[in-house]
């Protein structure tokens, strides 16, 4: 990597030069833990969605195109709710589009949080013993078993709200995952060393997930 002159950045790949960050997804996967990473139990669910959206996208590159195409089909819905006479149609055609593309993100997210908790789950238990137990729970904005038809019908019941409010209220733009310790809420229950063991257990999980999916043990800074 070279910073230019001119302040722009020029990234090469075996001397190929990268123009899009989805083609640096997953050439050298690290998994860094830092101190201000507490921070994402602690505090909103908007650090958690980043969090998944990162690590997953690092294994996954399908998962970083589909994320990318469901944001770019909620900027432009939300763009239309902010006018002041909405067009119906367009904004029935940004519905389909987003629900098309939020199917995929969300199974994406289902079936990779299934392996990351149980990987969690064990990790955490061999750094605390069996006084300690950690869950993740993925608090989706669909039911699994049928997603685009539940993601229509919760769209459908909130756009009164969505139209009064100007910005869309449904999707995986606005879920969360959820982590308990013993059965309560990590984020207002847990001790500092219990916050600190969970996050460090999440990342190792992240490091034993990665190295199951792509074959290559990641780099694990602390």
């Amino acid at each position: 990597a070279k910073l230019l002159k001119d302040e722009r950045r020029m990234i090469k790949v075996n001397g190929l030069p990268i123009r899009r960050i989805a083609d640096l997804m997953g050439v050298i996967n690290t998994i860094v833990f830092a101190p201000e990473d507490l921070r994402v139990i602690k505090e909103g669910p908007s650090l958690r969605r980043r969090l998944m959206d990162l690590e997953i996208s690092k294994i996954k590159k399908s998962y970083y195109f589909d994320l990318q195409q469901y944001h770019m089909v909620l900027r432009n819905k939300n763009r239309l709710l902010k006018n002041e006479k909405i067009d119906d149609v367009l904004l029935e055609t940004y519905n389909d589009e987003l629900v098309r593309h939020a199917g995929k993100v969300i199974l994406h997210r289902h079936e990779f949080l299934a392996q990351l908790n149980r990987q969690t789950a064990s990790v955490f238990q061999e750094l605390s013993g069996d006084d300690w137990t950690i869950e993740l729970n993925y608090e989706c904005c669909a039911d699994i078993g049928n997603i685009e038809d539940s993601l229509t019908n919760r769209i459908a019941n909130q756009e009164r709200r969505e139209r009064e409010q100007r910005v869309a209220l449904v999707g995986p733009h606005r879920e969360d995952l959820g982590i308990l310790i013993n059965g309560k809420e990590a984020k207002t229950f847990a001790s500092q060393g219990q916050l600190r063991m969970a996050m460090l257990s999440i990342k190792l999980a992240f490091a034993k997930l990665a190295e199951e999916m792509s074959g290559e043990r990641p780099i694990l800074l602390l």
